[in-house]
């Protein structure tokens, strides 16, 4: 699906108000239409859905953060691992990234909340409701500016401008103000979890 151009027409913070509006609008037609979903809250490190398992459908966060592990095929032609954090009104699953990079497991990050809505449901709506139809369009666009991204953080050949990438992107998706009001990212992370983030060791 080709880029729409909201990455380059939108800060951060449209972007992230963008997502959630349209989250919400779906999960709203949804009630309406009395289509049943799975809510869930996850404690840290427990698995959302595994490696083989069917996960059909559209994953929501709605608090706290998930990691996705994923394969990638790297420039030299190795196969190597992605991880992926998500936060609030982010979301995953099929048929979300079915391209190029397919995230094949998932597992809390954080205790978190997770509303799964099916994907017959999001068939039917689509084809039945044009705002739907749109709205997932924008959700889908968002997803891949996502993708991209995360993309980015494994093609330099230096870990520091990996690294660099990479802190960027989880300020602008998990960013907190320490006491003296400078920015960090609100989540605790290992050398290892950064290191699996951009394709190093720790």
């Amino acid at each position: 699906m080709p880029s729409l151009g909201l990455s380059d027409a939108l800060s951060q913070t449209d972007v992230a108000v963008m997502r959630e509006t349209e989250c919400r609008r779906l999960l709203d037609i949804r009630r309406g239409l009395e289509v049943a979903v799975s809510s869930r809250r996850y404690e840290r490190g427990r698995t959302i859905y595994g490696r083989g398992e069917d996960e059909s459908g559209l994953y929501f966060i709605m608090e706290g953060a998930a990691g996705l592990f994923g394969g990638y095929t790297a420039p030299s032609g190795a196969r190597r691992e992605a991880v992926r954090l998500v936060g609030p009104w982010e979301l995953f699953g099929h048929p979300v990234f079915a391209g190029r990079l397919r995230w094949n497991s998932a597992e809390a990050f954080t205790d978190c909340e997770v509303v799964k809505v099916p994907q017959l449901f999001l068939e039917r709506t689509i084809r039945r409701r044009e705002k739907v139809a749109l709205g997932m369009v924008t959700i889908l666009e968002l997803a891949l500016v996502d993708q991209e991204e995360t993309l980015g953080c494994l093609l330099p050949r230096k870990t520091e401008a990996r690294l660099a990438r990479l802190v960027t992107i989880l300020l602008g998706r998990f960013c907190e103000r320490d006491p003296d009001g400078r920015p960090r990212v609100g989540l605790r992370l290992t050398r290892l979890d950064l290191g699996a983030m951009i394709g190093t060791t720790r």
